[in-house]
């Protein structure tokens, strides 16, 4: 597969930052890119914690031959040269990080970055719309509007029993009618229809007889939690197999890859895995294992993709540097999300996890928001 199309059905369509790489890395596949560390800018240098070597990209190749998305992933990443360094996407360095004057520059990076990369997927969801099977939740469209209709209709009810004035009623039916109409248009956003449960709950509270109040607030609750476990998106039957795959096949690669490309030695095959954890955050993992099954074979001189400083500076360019800055990652290394390291033996840096209900041995489609 792609590596465009696993990561974003592994996100489940909410890409990140690095997945960029994927991009990169879909291009190498094709030859058009060559791979080799080099030493890092001087800033990263003079920081005990950053990396001191970087991978950096080179494009070789006619850009015209390339589709529209190609095109623009070159020119973001790389800003118009044919070198992509990593330094460029990354975040301020310790030393930096005491300097408040520059930190506004950082701030205007991380939203330019992530600019890009909204561009980027827009193209690439254009040019593979038939590929790309994540769509909204259907039956959110009907939940929400109708959840919002019930709540309307007894809480008019409960004022009706309670021998309320019908001007009362009447107005109560005004103002929580403009917030069922808001959130029935607005059945997209979750934050309309919980501001109107909200307001559902204290509409309810004069109320006289408590114990009937106390019954409507156990109904609000229990309304938060449906509208919260709703997921925006969903994958279809064949995406969701799919995803299912990728992930059993990113357990596989924590404990080394495939057999087959391991027991040959196939270089070819060997880089593909190796891109394919980068990506899918085993990165690590798969290097330690796949040693142990390939003593003989001489990773660091088959190719610079297998040195383990590219997981370094991926983890620190991506993750690390950016931490505590305002519109910046906070995933570092931690536990992944998806809770599949535990049962391969440690955790790798955790830009892989994504969104949603996936235990570690559970391998459906579904997720939250």
């Amino acid at each position: 597969m792609d590596p465009i199309d696993m990561i974003y059905l592994f996100r489940k369509g909410k890409l990140r930052l690095a997945d960029g790489l994927a991009g990169v890395f879909s291009l190498r596949r094709k030859g058009m890119v060559s791979l080799s560390l080099v030493p890092s800018a001087m800033r990263f240098q003079e920081d005990s914690r950053a990396p001191k070597r970087l991978p950096e990209f080179t494009f070789k190749g006619n850009r015209t031959a390339l589709n529209k998305p190609d095109r623009y992933l070159l020119g973001w990443l790389s800003h118009g040269t044919t070198v992509l360094n990593l330094d460029k996407f990354s975040g301020p360095t310790k030393t930096e990080r005491r300097n408040k004057a520059t930190m506004g520059k950082y701030i205007k990076r991380m939203r330019s970055l992530k600019k890009g990369l909204s561009r980027w997927k827009g193209l690439a969801e254009t040019e593979n719309s038939k590929g790309i099977m994540y769509k909204e939740y259907a039956a959110r469209k009907v939940i929400i509007p109708a959840l919002a209709l019930i709540h309307l209709v007894l809480l008019i009810y409960l004022y009706i029993a309670d021998v309320t004035p019908w001007g009362w009623v009447g107005v109560l039916a005004i103002v929580l009618g403009g917030g069922l109409i808001l959130a029935i248009f607005r059945w997209r956003l979750k934050r309309y229809i919980i501001v109107f449960l909200v307001v559902c709950f204290f509409v309810a509270a004069p109320i006289l007889y408590d114990p009937l109040v106390d019954e409507y607030l156990n109904f609000v609750i229990l309304s938060f939690l449906l509208v919260g476990l709703l997921p925006r998106g969903a994958l279809d039957q064949r995406s969701a197999a799919y995803r299912s795959a990728i992930k059993r096949y990113r357990r596989k690669l924590a404990r080394g890859g495939h057999d087959v490309g391991r027991a040959n030695n196939d270089r070819k095959m060997l880089e593909k895995m190796r891109e394919d954890a980068l990506l899918l955050g085993v990165g690590e993992r798969f290097m330690r294992n796949v040693s142990k099954e390939n003593p003989d074979f001489t990773f660091s001189e088959a190719s610079s993709l297998f040195d383990n400083d590219v997981d370094t500076a991926i983890d620190y360019v991506f993750n690390r540097s950016w931490k505590g800055i305002p519109g910046g990652t906070t995933s570092g290394r931690t536990p992944s999300s998806d809770s599949d390291s535990g049962a391969d033996g440690g955790s790798s840096y955790d830009y892989s996890s994504d969104s949603g209900n996936d235990g570690g041995s559970g391998d459906g489609g579904g997720g939250g928001d």
